[in-house]
C-alpha cells in the first residue's frame, strides 16, 4: 500500500477572552475544569482570562491547531 503523509497547521483567530473559554470548557478541558474546586475554578479563570486579555492586545488570541492528513491507495491483485 502506497501512503503519504500530509501535516497541515491551521490557525483559528478567537475574538475575545470570554469565547475563548467558553470554546476550551465545552469539549477538550471540560473535564480538566470540573475536576477543580469551586475557588481553584474561579482563580484559574480569572488568571487564563487576564493572560488572555493581554494577548488579545498584543494581536489577537489564535488557536494553532495540527494534524496530520493521511493518503493512500491499495493496490488490488488480478
Amino acid at each position: 500500500m502506497d501512503i503519504k503523509t500530509f501535516p497541515a497547521t491551521v490557525e483559528v483567530p478567537v475574538t475575545n477572552p470570554e469565547t475563548f473559554l467558553r470554546g476550551e470548557r465545552s469539549h477538550g478541558y471540560r473535564s480538566f475544569f470540573d475536576e477543580l474546586q469551586p475557588t481553584d475554578r474561579t482563580s484559574l479563570e480569572e488568571e487564563l482570562l487576564a493572560w488572555l486579555a493581554h494577548m488579545q492586545t498584543q494581536g489577537g488570541i489564535v488557536l494553532e491547531r495540527e494534524a496530520t492528513f493521511a493518503v493512500g491507495r491499495a493496490r488490488m491483485s488480478p
